[in-house]
C-alpha cells in the first residue's frame, strides 16, 4: 500500500497551516479590536485604574500617524466612493503597521504567527504602496521614540506611557496616577509624608487619547466587524480555495 501523501494531500495540508496561521492573526486582531471598543464605552467610574487609554495601542494617537491616517479617513473630502463605502480600511492598515512596528524592534511575541503577514498585506502594498509605507514609517517612529524616551523628557504622557510598559517590573506607582483616588492616602501612610503632590497628567493624557479615538470610533467599529467576517470566511475555506480580498483602489489624494 502506498502511504506516500501526494502533492494534492501535501499542498492541501499546506494550505491548512497557512489559512489556520491567517486565523489567528485575524483572531488576535479581532481581540485587540474588541478590547478597545470595550473599554472606549466604559463610563468613567468603570474605566481601569492606574491605565492609559490605548496603552498598547498607544501610536494611535501619536500626531505624525494621524496626521498620515487622516488621509484616509472616510469622511476627508478627499476620500473616494471606495472608502467611504469600507471604513475599516484606514484602522485594518494601522492595525498591521503597529504589529510590523513590533516584530521590527524584536518584540515578536506579538503575534504567534507571524509568516502570513506579508502575504496579508500584500495587497494594501499593492493597492496603496506609498501611503502604507509613510504609515509604516511613522508607527515605527512612534514605538521607537516611546522605547527610547528618557526618564526626564518634559512630555509627562510619554513618562506615563513608558511606565504603563514597565509597570510589571517596576515597583513604584508614578504620582501623577493618585489623581482622585484612595491610593493617595495608602502612599502618604506608606512614605509617611503629606508632600505628595497631585497632577492631573493622566487624566489630561487619557482625555486627549478619547479626544482622538472620537474621530474613529466608526472606523473601529467597521474594523471589528470586518475581521469577525474574514474569521468567519477563514473557517470556511475548503480545498484550494482562497479568500476573496476587497480590491481597494487606493483613495485620490495627494502622496506624502
Amino acid at each position: 500500500m502506498n502511504t506516500v501523501p501526494s502533492k494534492l494531500s501535501i499542498a492541501r495540508q499546506q494550505l491548512n497551516i497557512d489559512e489556520q496561521a491567517k486565523y489567528d492573526v485575524t483572531m488576535f486582531l479581532r481581540n485587540i479590536v474588541d478590547g478597545v471598543l470595550v473599554e472606549w464605552g466604559k463610563p468613567t467610574g468603570q474605566r481601569r485604574r492606574l491605565s492609559l487609554f490605548l496603552e498598547f495601542n498607544f501610536p494611535f494617537v501619536d500626531k505624525k500617524v494621524q496626521k498620515i491616517l487622516m488621509e484616509r479617513h472616510p469622511q476627508s473630502n478627499l476620500a473616494s466612493t471606495l472608502l467611504k463605502q469600507n471604513p475599516w480600511y484606514p484602522i485594518h492598515a494601522y492595525l498591521f503597521a503597529e504589529q510590523y512596528g513590533w516584530i521590527a524592534l524584536g518584540e515578536q511575541n506579538t503575534i504567534s504567527s507571524l509568516f502570513p503577514l506579508p502575504e496579508m498585506t500584500d495587497w494594501i502594498f499593492v493597492k496603496d504602496l506609498v501611503w502604507f509605507s509613510s504609515l509604516l514609517a511613522a508607527v515605527g517612529g512612534a514605538i521607537i521614540e516611546q522605547i527610547r524616551i528618557a526618564p526626564t523628557d518634559s512630555k509627562w504622557g510619554k513618562r506615563l506611557q513608558a511606565w504603563r510598559l514597565d509597570c510589571d517590573r517596576l515597583q513604584k506607582t508614578p504620582k501623577q496616577w493618585l489623581e482622585g483616588t484612595s491610593e493617595l492616602k495608602f502612599v502618604r501612610a506608606f512614605n509617611k509624608t503629606n508632600d505628595v503632590k497631585i497632577t492631573p497628567i493622566a487624566g489630561q493624557e487619557n482625555s486627549r487619547r478619547r479626544k482622538v479615538f472620537s474621530k474613529w470610533t466608526s472606523c473601529w467599529q467597521a474594523e471589528l466587524r470586518y475581521l469577525e467576517h474574514d474569521m468567519k470566511l477563514r473557517l470556511n475555506i475548503k480545498g484550494g480555495q482562497e479568500v476573496n480580498r476587497l480590491d481597494l483602489s487606493a483613495p485620490k489624494v495627494s502622496t506624502i
